[in-house]
């Protein structure tokens, strides 16, 4: 499966719609196994199954050809539960393409700052250290990412 995890405006969202509509991958509506929240939908928001269940999916290869959005939190779980099964593709951008790209589609100048702030606090040294690829997509074509992100992913599930 891959993983895609990358700071707010960073090309994530972009990078696997064309991963699914010229590639063919699919997107991966994750698994959780802890308990559902009030107002949460089984299927929309997460499938909620046991821990059973979800290694059996591991182990029985279901998330192949899948990819996700990830936050660092969320791709801690996966690693602890399934590293090995797992390709992690971390994204980083210059902060000011980050808050033009975030003005740019509009999004409220005090979101944009919390998201600034917040991405801050996640996108650490360490969380670096985890991927399998680091891709700076400052100043490249989205298109030329997915690609990138595409023949990479091809390579390493040979």
């Amino acid at each position: 499966m891959l993983v895609l995890v990358g700071p707010s405006a960073s090309g994530k969202t972009q990078i696997l719609k064309i991963l699914m509509e010229k590639y063919g991958m699919k997107k991966l509506v994750t698994y959780t196994t802890r308990p559902m929240r009030v107002n949460e939908v089984n299927g929309i928001d997460y499938h909620f199954i046991s821990k059973e269940d979800f290694f059996n999916k591991l182990e029985n290869n279901f998330s192949d050809d899948k990819a996700v959005i990830l936050e660092p939190n969320g791709l801690q779980k996966y690693i602890k539960d399934a590293k090995d099964k797992i390709k992690i593709v971390v994204l980083k951008c210059d902060e000011n393409v980050l808050r033009n790209r975030m003005v740019f589609r509009q999004d409220p100048f005090e979101e944009i700052e919390k998201r600034i702030k917040g991405d801050k606090v996640w996108f650490k040294p360490s969380l670096y250290d985890q991927a399998d690829l680091i891709l700076d997509t400052s100043y490249s074509d989205i298109f030329d990412d997915a690609e990138r992100v595409y023949n990479f992913y091809q390579e390493v599930v040979k």
